[in-house]
């Protein structure tokens, strides 16, 4: 009872907005509004290492395949592997253990059919810590190659 008499009062509903706008000569559909912010947002995938290795586990392997499917899905698209070290050993050695590591990572990329070109590698060092430590203190969560698809 309570919703007929408030349709009354109001009298005849407004109609709904015409989402897609096929009445106004457009031809965008939200759908594709949605699919372009996916796109242009960068994927991001992690791979872990385990203390002063740059070799690749089983989960880092798998790991780089999504990445390597993700590159082939977007396209044409540019991989920045950034590699990473925890704050144990002498800064010079972190540096170099970061770029083996993005070195690594660029390696199997390949071998996963992401064309040579595409990817470039850096190394970080211990300069970006997911995980903040004191000097010399080891963690896991910073021995990483950080994949970003742009």
């Amino acid at each position: 009872m309570a919703i007929k008499e408030g349709r009354e009062r109001l009298g005849k509903w407004p109609a709904a907005p015409d989402p897609v706008g096929e009445k106004r000569g457009r031809s965008y559909r939200p759908t594709a509004l949605l699919t372009g912010l996916r796109d242009a947002a960068p994927a991001s995938f992690m791979v872990f290492f385990d203390f002063d290795r740059s070799d690749l586990s089983s989960v880092a392997q798998a790991t780089i395949q999504q990445a390597a499917g993700a590159y082939k899905t977007k396209g044409s698209a540019r991989i920045t592997a950034i590699g990473h070290a925890d704050r144990s050993g002498p800064e010079a050695h972190n540096m170099a253990l970061s770029l083996r590591r993005a070195n690594s990572v660029k390696d199997a990329l390949v071998r996963n059919r992401v064309p040579d070109n595409a990817i470039v590698t850096v190394g970080r060092g211990e300069s970006m810590p997911l995980v903040q430590t004191a000097a010399g203190v080891r963690e896991a969560q910073n021995r990483r190659v950080e994949i970003v698809l742009q």
